[in-house]
This record gives C-alpha cells, sequence and structure tokens, in this order.
C-alpha cells in the first residue's frame, strides 16, 4: 500500500528513464523519487551516467523513453527555460560565468525566468521595467549576501576564484527561485576547508525550503549532507538508500573498491573559468 503522505511530498518522480548514444546506454531504465525539502546526492564511477541524468531531467536532453514529473506535472522533453521557470534549476560540472560581467549582473542573469517585461519595454525604459529591473538588482544582491559574495558584487565575475566561483554559479541558480536545485560536482576543486563550508551552505538552502540533488565524487560531503544517496554504474540503478546503508551495502563496496580511491574523494578536479 502507497503511504499517502509520502506521496503528496514527491517533488520529482524520474521512471523508466533511457538514454542511448549509440551502442552504448548512458541511462537505463532509472527510477527514483526526491521527496520535497531532503538533499539526495548521486554517486557512481566516472562514465556511470550520472550528468547525462541531469542534463535529461533539467532539459538539456531529451530521454529515448521513460517519464520526468515535476509536482506531478510531465516535463521530460520540455525546453530548458520552461523547466525552469517550472521550478527546477542547476549548476553544471565546467562553470559557466559570463566573466566579462560583474558578480552582481551574472546573479541578475539568473532572474530572466522571472521577469515579464518585454524587449520594447526594457528599450524604451518605461516606468514598470524600471520598477522590474531594480527588483531583479535587489533579488541578485540578497541571493550574493546569502553565499557570503555581497562584498564582491562589482567585480568582475572572471576575477574570482575557484570556490567564490562556485558559490557565484550556485546564487546564480537560486537567483530563479527554484523548487529542486541540481548540483553538479559542486565540490570540485574546493579544498577541504571550502567543502565544508559548501556543506554549511547546502544546510541553510535546505533550511530555506529548497530541494536539493546533487551529483558528487566526494563522499566525505555526501554522506555529511545526505538524507538519501542512489548509486549508478553503467547507467543502472546499484542501490539507494540513507547514507549508512548506502556505506554498507557490498554492491557499493564492490563498485568503489575497484576505483583508485576506497574512499571516492578522489584528486579534486581543476576549477575551469
Amino acid at each position: 500500500m502507497i503511504d499517502v503522505r509520502q506521496e503528496d511530498n514527491v517533488l520529482l518522480r524520474v521512471e523508466h528513464l533511457q538514454k542511448h548514444f549509440g551502442g552504448v546506454s548512458a541511462v537505463d531504465n532509472v527510477s527514483f523519487e526526491v521527496r520535497s525539502g531532503r538533499i539526495k546526492s548521486i554517486i557512481g564511477p566516472n562514465g556511470a551516467g550520472k550528468t547525462t541524468l541531469f542534463n535529461l531531467i533539467s532539459g538539456v536532453l531529451n530521454p529515448d523513453s521513460g517519464r520526468i514529473h515535476l509536482q506531478g506535472r510531465q516535463i521530460e522533453r520540455k525546453p530548458p527555460h520552461v523547466i525552469a521557470r517550472r521550478g527546477i534549476s542547476r549548476t553544471f560540472q565546467t562553470m559557466l560565468p559570463f566573466t566579462n560581467m560583474s558578480v552582481l549582473e551574472n546573479v541578475m542573469v539568473g532572474r530572466h525566468v522571472r521577469t515579464s517585461a518585454g524587449m520594447l519595454r526594457v528599450a524604451l525604459r518605461t516606468v514598470g521595467a524600471r520598477r522590474e529591473e531594480r527588483g531583479i538588482r535587489q533579488t541578485a544582491r540578497h541571493w550574493l549576501d546569502f553565499v557570503g559574495l555581497g562584498a564582491l558584487a562589482d567585480r568582475p565575475a572572471g576575477s574570482l576564484p575557484c570556490g567564490q566561483m562556485k558559490l557565484l554559479e550556485i546564487a546564480r541558480a537560486l537567483a530563479t527561485e527554484p523548487k529542486l536545485l541540481l548540483l553538479d560536482e559542486p565540490a570540485a576543486g574546493l579544498n577541504i576547508r571550502e567543502t565544508e563550508d559548501l556543506g554549511q551552505l547546502l544546510f541553510k538552502i535546505r533550511d530555506r525550503g529548497i530541494t536539493q540533488l546533487l551529483v558528487e565524487h566526494d563522499m566525505s560531503l555526501v554522506m555529511d549532507i545526505s538524507d538519501e544517496v542512489f548509486v549508478l554504474d553503467y547507467g543502472r540503478e546499484v542501490a539507494e538508500g540513507s547514507p549508512q546503508e548506502i556505506q554498507e551495502n557490498p554492491d557499493v563496496i564492490r563498485i568503489y573498491l575497484g576505483q583508485d580511491d576506497v574512499s571516492g574523494r578522489g584528486k579534486p578536479a581543476p576549477c575551469s573559468k
């Protein structure tokens, strides 16, 4: 029997998702749920299909088959801007700031999906357009303060070091007012202190009522912050459960024993600008 309370709490439902590239099954019949107010992590070796799964959820790729529901509404095959407007925002493995713009302007870009002023109103600088721009700027400053970058609002985004660039990406994603935030390897390239600070920030985001789904290789971070963990290997589900259940799962142990770093931490990826 389905627990109605849990059913009502499901924010994202992925059902039998498939994506092939030639003869390779990048995502093979994957199903899982993300409940509201949770932090759920997706882990697995390189090539397991984690980022492909994110690309399917966010509309960057279309699935070959399967369904994706956000609060009961089908979103697969919708364009990314429509999915963003419905409440899913994301960051990427390779950071994509507008380096010729200021830190503040980068976050203001994230408000685009929530704006209503058309090109003509903006060009004519109507009262409504100016009012909306002030609101966009105010909201962007709020999220910069939230992630700890408020004092750097006027700096060129391209001048930020790796750790702050990661925070900028998160602030820009938060500016879209997401119900679900997808974080693709947010700790890659961060040192231990920066990773600890990131964990605290993710808790702050959860406390704001924003559900999070992250792909991450840093097992220490995953086990510290996750309510649930979903394990992929060769595009297929291996296990799902609490961090403790995943740490004790023999299939997960077998997969990670085959990696260079048994802990799953590995070497931090370089920060790309």
